[in-house]
């Protein structure tokens, strides 16, 4: 389906959603896609592509220098997003 400026469209039927039931996407951008939307509409608790992207963006710098600053990059991601990058 992609990213930003792609189509906004989803992968899964809106009906096919549930109360309870979880929605992750792997798209940051735009960060309430389509289908995070429909999901949210139909009762389901919703996690941003964001999440994702920062997660790996963590566990790779880790690897590299074996420390772990997620508060530093989560502020720095917040701060690229505000700022529409």
């Amino acid at each position: 389906v992609g990213m930003y400026p792609g189509p906004d469209r989803s992968p899964v039927p809106a009906q096919l959603f549930r109360p309870g039931m979880v929605a992750m996407d792997t798209v940051y951008k735009p960060r309430r896609t389509r289908f995070l939307r429909e999901a949210e509409g139909r009762g389901c608790r919703c996690i941003e592509g964001t999440l994702m992207l920062l997660e790996q963006a963590v566990e790779q710098f880790r690897l590299w220098t074996g420390r772990t600053p997620r508060q530093v990059m989560e502020a720095a991601l917040r701060a690229a997003l505000k700022r529409g990058e």
